[in-house]
């Protein structure tokens, strides 16, 4: 039993993680890298973005299909997926077509991903 508890825990704590990232993402996509043009217009759309993305993660990650991907890679992707499916539902893009914001917002989510997820390792102690 505490060992389902721990593995809920973990996937919550990836799923605030994934929060962040995709909320600053969108919210740097949306305005074009210019944080000078950053309103509260643009927060709210960006927690629009991060909160499904969070929860969808959250009960993707109890699959079993997700724990055939537990590496970088393997997460980063769902989170692009995720995000893309996610961004493009949830507001016009500011870009040139329609999915064009969605698919760089789900790219740079996954960037991100992959080069700060470390992943839940178990570390033995060595004698």
């Amino acid at each position: 039993m505490k060992s389902l508890f721990v593995k809920y825990k973990t996937n919550f704590y990836e799923s605030i993680l994934f929060f962040s990232e995709a909320s600053i993402a969108c919210l740097i996509m949306m305005v074009k890298f210019d944080l000078s043009n950053i309103s509260s217009q643009h927060l709210i759309t960006a927690l629009y973005t991060g909160v499904p993305t969070s929860i969808i993660y959250f009960f993707y990650s109890l699959t079993a299909f997700s724990r055939r991907f537990r590496n970088r890679l393997g997460i980063a992707v769902a989170i692009d997926v995720i995000v893309f499916c996610v961004d493009i539902f949830n507001h016009p893009s500011h870009f040139y077509t329609s999915w064009d914001e969605a698919l760089y917002t789900g790219t740079f989510v996954a960037v991100l991903t992959f080069m700060l997820y470390k992943g839940n390792k178990k570390t033995s102690a060595s004698s």
